[in-house]
């Protein structure tokens, strides 16, 4: 009798996924511990961090509830990200612009100011073009 090897790949997948979150969450929340101050950023982002490792931990046990994850979750991270990548390509430009105004740029700062700006705007727009837009667009949804 012939084994699946498929199924076999799937499942280890599976469990190194599920190793690699549970040991993001087990660290999210150690970390938490250790800096803990109301007021701090970090406090905050252990957080968040720790609240999405569990979610996902959670909703990738069950196939209708990670469906479901997915398909509300691609939109937000790909918007805050396409968010990030625009404020990015926004400092970019305007480290770029400021020594070029003030005539002290060398070619390198140039070049690695329009690579980099050029770069964050591109995956800004690609993001929201196929990812964020089409979610809004379907009807089904």
């Amino acid at each position: 009798m012939k084994r699946n090897r498929q199924s076999d790949s799937k499942d280890l997948s599976k469990k190194i996924f599920i190793g690699v979150f549970a040991a993001a969450l087990i660290l999210g929340a150690v970390l938490l511990v250790k800096t803990f101050n109301i007021h701090s950023f970090m406090t905050w982002t252990l957080m968040v961090w720790t609240a999405f490792f569990a979610l996902t931990l959670y909703c990738f046990t069950d196939e209708a509830r990670y469906a479901r994850y997915e398909r509300y979750l691609a939109p937000v991270i790909f918007g805050i990200l396409t968010l990030f990548l625009v404020v990015l390509g926004i400092v970019g430009t305007v480290r770029l612009i400021r020594p070029l105004m003030e005539g002290t740029a060398s070619a390198s700062v140039v070049a690695g100011g329009i690579i980099g700006a050029a770069s964050c705007w591109g995956f800004a727009y690609i993001f929201i073009r196929y990812y964020v837009l089409p979610f809004f667009r379907d009807k089904d949804r």
